[in-house]
């Protein structure tokens, strides 16, 4: 902690740059170091605060800083930033989609996490959620296949046979069928399938061939 400390000044000192990448590399930097310890300046950056404002000698803290901040939650990995996360996903608008986007980003990353099944019950809600922008989205599918747990398979199915779905949806769904279905998983197997042979979007059509692949690599009996 002490050592973290001493780097945490170091980096800290450079959000001050006149220099956004320098800004948003600090950023990130705090969170790739893994130290609880840069929670506090990590969230003033993220919502923007007098505080995180007076860090970046701006009047205003940059969108791609405050996304940068919200993605190092999920490097650090405390159950003290869930709600943090989850709050400004569900206040920030969706023309800061790159906040948003990196905010569930990270909750994706907090597998380990003791607040793992908060984290895919919100998720699992966001996806009923048919005002969000779908590029936004598009990332819930993708944290919920990181965060390994099938419970959220089904919902995630839905989308994917939903008529006139979004192609990045479609895209992301197809990726985390890969990440949590299992060989016993048939209709996710036809489904996938189907959609190699028929789909439309050519994106989504190779997603579904590597998740096929997956789904098959994880066969503890494949001579059956």
């Amino acid at each position: 902690p002490e050592h973290a400390q001493l780097v945490i000044q170091q980096i800290t000192a450079v959000l001050g740059s006149n220099y956004q990448s320098a800004q948003q590399s600090a950023a990130l930097s705090l969170g790739v170091l893994g130290s609880p310890d840069a929670i506090p300046t990590l969230y003033e950056l993220m919502i923007d605060s007098q505080a995180g404002q007076q860090l970046v000698g701006k009047h205003e803290v940059a969108v791609l800083v405050r996304a940068f901040a919200a993605l190092s939650f999920g490097f650090i990995n405390s159950p003290d930033t869930v709600d943090k996360l989850i709050t400004i996903v569900k206040r920030s608008p969706d023309r800061d989609k790159d906040l948003k986007t990196c905010a569930l980003t990270a909750l994706g990353m907090m597998r380990d996490n003791e607040r793992r099944e908060e984290i895919i019950n919100f998720l699992i809600q966001l996806m009923a959620d048919e005002k969000l922008d779908p590029i936004i989205k598009a990332t819930v599918p993708t944290s919920l296949g990181k965060l390994g747990d099938p419970v959220a398979l089904s919902t995630i199915v839905k989308h994917f046979k939903k008529e006139k779905q979004d192609n990045y949806i479609l895209q992301s769904c197809a990726i985390a069928m890969g990440l949590l279905a299992n060989i016993e998983d048939k209709e996710v197997i036809d489904l996938l399938m189907k959609y190699i042979k028929d789909g439309k979007n050519d994106q989504a059509r190779h997603f579904s061939y590597i998740a096929i692949a997956q789904i098959g690599a994880r066969d503890t009996e494949p001579e059956k």
